[in-house]
């Protein structure tokens, strides 16, 4: 199947379409029929959000599905605020937040909003992620007082759990970790960590997400904070922000839960496929252990040389979108280009050599060898120009 598509590509000429068009993600919302009868019932109620009952019903239906209870869990109108107030919750006023620099611009955005101001480091070449045994040493080397730290897990990977726990104990710090795209591998722990529905990740609701606390306390203060910081008497008692989730995502949420299983068979077997497909090919390109039987809605690679940006715009010319998902790093980003910062040697080499390839329910087993096709063309060079 790959040599019949390379095939085509030889016999077209460099003025010729794309024999193929593979778009890079394509949302895997639930179908409209699983929503009707419940949007009918929101209108219905007239009650459209402040933890209305079907947004109730979605955090139980989360709980259940991770086996906490269900003040633990707390919905969220996007994962971006989901950190934020996470962040205000946990690690009071003012300071720095240590962080990775190999990240989306969402996560420092969540440090501004919190009130902090991100220490962007450097993470490991080979998990692509903050170590925990590494950090107290580096964090008495920081320019200011650090107050937490946020701790990103990469396109969905798992984290060192008792490692982390074990270095907010000794620390004193808190510990928010943004997972993200990491629903399918979302557990509990001592730490607070929040994910992402966006219509981007695997399970979609379109826009929002979810925070996991580790104690019933700590989840009905992050509740107050997502409500302005108001109590039950409406009275503003912490710092907060309006980030509840409605009542019409929040039926899409529970449409989505009961979709996942299929969703996730889905995905999953399009990652099998990618990975017989570098295998057979034989490309140099490799992928962090921690994400490794994770499914998610993004398939990124790390190139064995600095080619990203022409890997990803020669996969164009062959009609096949790719992305470097986190572009030059979060600390190149013009927006927070002033932050503190140590030596980010690993997350520039990373930023020079990951490539995300098309992945959703939508892609077909064809469309994955032919990306594999067009991908090791361009790593040869052959065919671009």
């Amino acid at each position: 199947m790959i040599f019949d598509e390379l095939a085509r590509l030889e016999a077209a000429s460099p003025s010729a379409p794309p024999q193929r068009e593979v778009a890079l993600f394509v949302p895997s919302m639930p179908p409209v029929a699983l929503l009707r009868d419940r949007m009918e019932a929101v209108h219905a109620s007239g009650t459209f959000t402040n933890f209305g009952p079907f947004s109730m019903l979605f955090e139980a239906r989360l709980a259940e599905r991770l086996g906490v209870p269900v003040d633990h869990v707390c919905a969220v109108t996007s994962a971006t605020a989901g950190l934020a107030a996470a962040l205000m919750a946990v690690a009071g006023d003012g300071g720095l937040c240590a962080m990775p620099a190999w990240t989306h611009a969402a996560t420092a955005a969540a440090v501004r909003i919190a009130g902090l101001q991100p220490y962007f480091l450097d993470v490991d070449p080979v998990t692509w992620q903050l170590d925990p045994e590494r950090l107290t040493g580096r964090l008495a080397k920081a320019p200011g007082r650090v107050t937490a730290v946020l701790m990103v897990a990469p396109f969905g990977s798992r984290i060192d759990v008792p490692g982390w726990a074990a270095f907010q104990q000794r620390s004193r710090l808190p510990v928010v970790v943004d997972a993200a795209a990491g629903f399918d591998s979302w557990t509990d722990s001592p730490l607070v960590s929040v994910v992402s529905f966006h219509a981007t990740k695997g399970f979609a609701i379109g826009e929002g997400g979810a925070a996991l606390c580790p104690t019933a306390e700590l989840g009905w203060r992050l509740r107050a904070t997502i409500n302005l910081g108001m109590d039950a008497g409406r009275v503003a008692r912490i710092p907060g922000l309006n980030g509840k989730l409605d009542e019409h995502r929040s039926v899409i949420g529970l449409a989505a839960l009961e979709a996942w299983p299929e969703t996730r068979s889905v995905l999953a077997a399009r990652m099998s496929a990618y990975d017989r497909a570098l295998e057979r090919a034989g490309l140099a390109v490799t992928r962090p252990a921690p994400a490794v039987g994770v499914v998610t809605s993004t398939y990124v690679v790390e190139l064995a040389a600095a080619d990203a940006v022409r890997t990803v715009d020669g996969l164009a010319r062959h009609g096949v979108q790719a992305r470097r998902w986190w572009g030059d790093g979060c600390h190149r980003a013009p927006a927070f280009a002033g932050a503190a910062r140590e030596a980010l040697t690993a997350t520039d080499r990373l930023a020079a050599r990951v490539v995300g390839l098309p992945l959703h329910a939508a892609l077909s087993f064809e469309d994955v060898d032919y990306v594999v096709a067009c991908l090791g063309r361009v790593l040869d060079g052959a065919g671009e120009g």
